[in-house]
């Protein structure tokens, strides 16, 4: 069975730099119930700040992990124009492909509306879809109603197609993850050991502000860390990013382009 590199860090190592830092000292075994949760807090805002960092300079566009882009497939059934999406599904990140073996064109991602006024006109059609649409789907546990709608607390996205698949056909599609807090049984974050020192700062930081009510030496650390740990995700990551699906020009460019990489690559060049 794979392991991880020996460097990397654990929930256990986070744990540990996290009750040093308030000055709970390094034996986390002798912690409380009540020590333990409040350090589960500063780990998954650390965390979050890490997945979602701030711009570094004004004027730019946070930064979005290549590790957080998967690619993974749906394979559509004939007269079945609804799909459930990954319970981390995020976002699309671009529009579907086929197998390059079938010569169709990429599926492009519409509103979900338009989708809803092509099966009100012909709800019956079939053939290769061109058109998917994201909603959210109404299922989970009600908290709440507003003007007699639902609201959910843990909501599920759906992929609605059009027209109706007639076959089964593999898509490919990018999609923006969601993922989960680390724990015990979760011991790793993802980034893997070449963004773990900046996923430490990024928690030491947020320490500082909720335990120390300061901005100090962990959130400079933090900042410098961060401009590392993105060079090394832009030079991991793809030249090219993809289809310009929200009309957002850097869409079109590669992940450098922000950073002053010169490797920027255009659509159709």
């Amino acid at each position: 069975m794979p392991t991880e590199p020996s460097l990397s860090m654990t929930y256990d190592n986070y744990l540990q730099a996290v009750s040093f830092e308030i000055g709970w000292g390094l034996n986390t075994d002798a912690l409380s119930t009540d020590q333990v949760a409040r350090i589960n807090l500063l780990l998954a805002a650390g965390l979050r700040q890490f997945y979602y960092p701030p711009p570094m300079a004004a004027g730019l566009r946070p930064h979005e992990w290549s590790f957080l882009r998967p690619v993974t497939t749906i394979t559509t059934v004939a007269d079945q124009w609804e799909y459930d999406l990954p319970s981390s599904f995020g976002g699309m990140d671009g529009p579907l492909t086929y197998a390059a073996s079938t010569g169709y064109s990429a599926i492009k991602i519409c509103g979900e509306n338009k989708i809803r006024k092509l099966r009100q006109t012909d709800a019956a059609e079939t053939g290769v879809p061109r058109l998917a649409a994201i909603r959210v789907k109404e299922e989970g546990h009600q908290s709440a109603t507003l003007d007699e709608v639902a609201i959910f607390t843990q909501q599920r996205q759906e992929m609605l197609l059009w027209p109706t698949p007639s076959d089964a056909w593999v898509l490919t599609y990018m999609f923006a993850a969601l993922t989960n807090a680390i724990t015990e049984d979760f011991q790793y974050a993802l980034g893997g050991m070449q963004h773990a020192e900046t996923i430490r700062e990024s928690i030491l930081a947020v320490v500082e502000r909720e335990v120390h009510n300061e901005v100090g030496l962990h959130n400079g650390e933090f900042q410098k860390r961060l401009a590392a740990s993105i060079a090394i995700d832009i030079a991991n990551g793809p030249e090219y990013i993809g289809y310009n699906t929200t009309r957002n020009p850097r869409r079109r460019l590669s992940r450098g382009i922000e950073h002053g990489d010169p490797t920027v690559t255009y659509e159709g060049s």
